[in-house]
This record gives C-alpha cells, structure tokens and sequence, in this order.
C-alpha cells in the first residue's frame, strides 16, 4: 500500500510544537534540584525526589516517543497520524506536572 500525499504534515507539526515544549521541560529539570536544597535526614523530600524521577522517565519517553508518529503517520489513516502525533507532547506536559507537582507547586 503506497503512503498518502502529505502524511508527514501531522508528524512535523507535532515534533514542532513538543520540542518547545520539551526544551522547557528539560530546563525545570536543570533547577528541579534546587528544591532538593532544604532536605535533610530530619527533613526528607521522598516525594520530591520520587517526582523529579518520574519526571525524568516521562521527559525520557517524549523524546523517545518523538520517532513513532513517523512511522504510524505514513502507513495507517490520517486521524490514527495526528493522534499519535500527540503522544511526544502528551508525555512532556505529564512530565511538567509531575516535577511542578513533586516540588510544591500544586
């Protein structure tokens, strides 16, 4: 079965509005261990420590993720393109809460 005309619009459209998001996510990852700061063994931050790590995985499967609308877009239909196509993001947004909620912003 050939692919369709144009079925990389919704791939590039969606790496395109992730990797933003993405770079943001990376960068509260890079100060995330400054909530870390006050945690002594009379204070532990166990579940800061467990969200910044859930974060990580989430941020890691994004940019994994990034690849697979690639290969769905091209060879199923145009809605199961587009809706794959917003997994990468999906996955950053769940990594941004995970950390903003792990740190105290919730």
């Amino acid at each position: 079965m050939p692919p369709r005309r144009k079925w990389w619009i919704a791939p590039v459209v969606g790496v395109v509005v992730a990797l933003p998001v993405q770079l943001v996510a990376a960068f509260l990852m890079l100060v995330s261990p400054m909530a870390l700061d006050s945690c002594t063994a009379g204070n532990p931050c166990g579940r800061t420590e467990a969200s910044i790590g859930a974060a990580l995985v989430l941020l890691l499967l994004a940019l994994v993720s990034l690849g697979v609308p690639w290969y769905f877009a091209r060879r199923k239909s145009l809605g199961v393109g587009i809706g794959v196509s917003l997994i990468p993001l999906g996955l950053t947004l769940a990594s941004i809460g995970t950390l903003l909620l792990g740190i105290g912003f919730g």
